[in-house]
């Protein structure tokens, strides 16, 4: 049987049913090998997630048209690392529209007769 991530833990289950055993070797299913095999695996250190370090990447608030339109990660320079390797025209236009909330205005509401007649009924 292949050993691999997708069984690990059903065999991490077998594993500590039968590691009390003196010998690799499980009465039960009489296969010493699959226990060997187990063995060999687990000397081997494995990564654990807290041991994994995640890269940070630098994050550009506006990349170069070029960039853009290639869909590639602009490195934000005066003249990015993709366009100095391409030697392409590296441009940065600002955009227009404007990001978040939009400002409260000082405006009054306007109330028509007919809202008025809706908010304060006659009786």
């Amino acid at each position: 049987m292949y050993f691999n991530s997708y069984y690990r833990s059903s065999y991490d289950q077998y594993y500590n049913l039968h590691s009390n055993l003196h010998h690799p070797y499980c009465k039960i299913c009489c296969n010493s090998e699959e226990i060997s095999k187990f063995n060999e695996l687990n000397e081997r250190p494995q990564p654990y997630k807290s041991e994994i370090t995640k890269k940070t990447r630098s994050y550009v608030t506006l990349a170069c048209t070029s960039c853009r339109d290639k869909k590639e990660k602009c490195s934000g320079e005066e003249i990015c690392a993709n366009c100095k390797r391409h030697n392409r025209e590296c441009v940065y236009i600002k955009p227009t529209k404007k990001r978040g909330p939009k400002p409260k205005s000082d405006k009054k509401p306007i109330i028509t007769p007919a809202l008025a007649n809706l908010l304060n009924p006659v009786v």
